[in-house]
């Protein structure tokens, strides 16, 4: 049952929304959402707007706390925007702004502060006014450097700067004493400065689509990365400080034009994620069995002919994505592998299943598409768990003819077999 108490709320708050729109008669009601919070608002939406200047109304609002500006032509906004005192997250992103509304920098208890899909070609050093900012987002604007007065956001958290011209990362902002989250994805940075393992706080980077030849030596410092993206750059040689980052759990290193691993990436005790697609790696080195955490695992694309026989030891890796390797068979120690549900053995010049994968206990997909496979052995009947198998649509005759008492019984199990061009 609605209380007295709530009810009386309800009302205050459409009296409050009602007055709120009434102020505001040239922005359409259906442009606008709002908050209200015992009849106070606190938070306003503004969306698919084109205007020369926003309403001076909107912002005699002291308690507002939340706004947003989306899809929309903004080209000016009023000097009464100072008012809002108590704003703490402002979003204004496609809206077709070049700079940044001089307002901004007199609201000192601004927490998230959004400028994405702008051409904003620059950002002021007054940026670093808003002492009390967590999180920065500028995606997609014009910018070409960051200011180094940036590097004085003390309290700053999460740091987004993707899809921009940046070329280079300023030593200033290494003392981003609180930084967690850095997205650098997609700029023309061509390398990290030595000082970056300064940000002892840092526990994901995505620089992934820049320029990047090699890390800082000190990289290795950066002792509570978890996270780390470093695909499409110009990597020749995986560099061996991120092997002495004990603490990272995923790594993505796609795009790039590695041919061998460090020794030292089998140090990575708590790896749960690797994905090396689309480089030119020709062989894993042993260390790769003592990833005992590994569940992921994704190095297709590749030039590998086999796998070490210490790959048996991977007791967590519950997926494998192999396609378009050079692989003609697995080692036996292969069939150890407790967990693995999944096989990519897609495009490998693989005659027949190898023997290893008959061990599986607990396999569901298995992917030979696009290999000349010409049988399937008789023990592949014992994978109960089996419930999807690729196979290659040019090869279906003679596998048809080779092991059709097996293809049966497969079906019998209730396995689902595909026939792919």
């Amino acid at each position: 049952m609605t209380s007295y108490q709530q009810v009386n709320e309800q009302v205050t708050d459409n009296i409050e929304k009602n007055k709120f729109f009434s102020l505001l008669k040239d922005i359409p009601d259906k442009n606008i959402r709002v908050g209200i919070i015992q009849g106070q608002i606190k938070r306003i939406i503004i969306s698919i707007l084109e205007t020369e200047l926003l309403s001076p109304n909107l912002f005699f609002l002291p308690n507002l706390k939340i706004l947003t500006l989306q899809n929309s032509t903004i080209k000016k906004f009023p000097s009464e925007s100072l008012k809002l005192s108590s704003l703490e997250i402002f979003k204004c992103y496609n809206c077709n702004l070049s700079q940044i509304p001089l307002f901004i920098f007199g609201n000192f208890n601004l927490r998230y502060l959004k400028f994405s899909d702008n051409p904003i070609s620059k950002i002021p050093a007054s940026i670093s006014n808003l002492s009390n900012l967590e999180q920065l987002s500028f995606n997609e604007c014009n910018l070409k450097d960051l200011p180094p007065k940036m590097g004085q956001l003390k309290y700053l958290k999460i740091l987004l700067v993707m899809h921009n011209k940046l070329t280079n990362f300023p030593d200033s902002l290494c003392f981003l004493e609180k930084l967690e989250t850095l997205y650098l994805s997609d700029n023309l940075i061509k390398e990290l400065p030595e000082k970056f393992s300064l940000l002892q706080n840092l526990s994901a980077l995505f620089a992934d689509n820049n320029l990047l030849q090699y890390l800082p030596n000190s990289f290795e410092k950066l002792s509570k990365l978890t996270f780390l993206e470093l695909s499409n750059n110009d990597f020749e040689i995986f560099p061996e400080s991120i092997g002495k980052i004990q603490s990272l759990e995923s790594i993505t290193f796609d795009g790039n034009n590695l041919k061998l691993l460090p020794d030292n990436i089998g140090h990575l005790e708590n790896l749960e994620s690797l994905v090396l697609n689309n480089n030119k790696i020709q062989k894993l080195p042993n260390s790769f069995g003592n990833l005992i955490k590994l569940s992921d695992l994704s190095i297709r694309e590749n030039l590998l002919k086999s796998l070490p026989n210490t790959f048996g030891n991977l007791s967590n890796l519950g997926s494998l994505d192999l396609e378009n390797n050079s692989i003609e068979d697995l080692p036996l120690s292969f069939g150890n592998l407790p967990r693995l549900t999944r096989l990519n053995l897609s495009n490998n010049p693989i005659l027949k299943i190898p023997e290893a994968i008959n061990r599986l206990p607990a396999i569901s997909l298995l992917n030979f598409a696009k290999t000349p496979i010409i049988s399937i052995p008789e023990p592949l009947l014992h994978t109960r768990t089996l419930r999807n198998l690729l196979l290659p649509e040019s090869q279906k005759k003679i596998l048809e003819k080779n092991s059709i008492d097996v293809l049966e019984g497969l079906l019998e199990n209730g396995c689902k077999i595909e026939w792919v061009s």
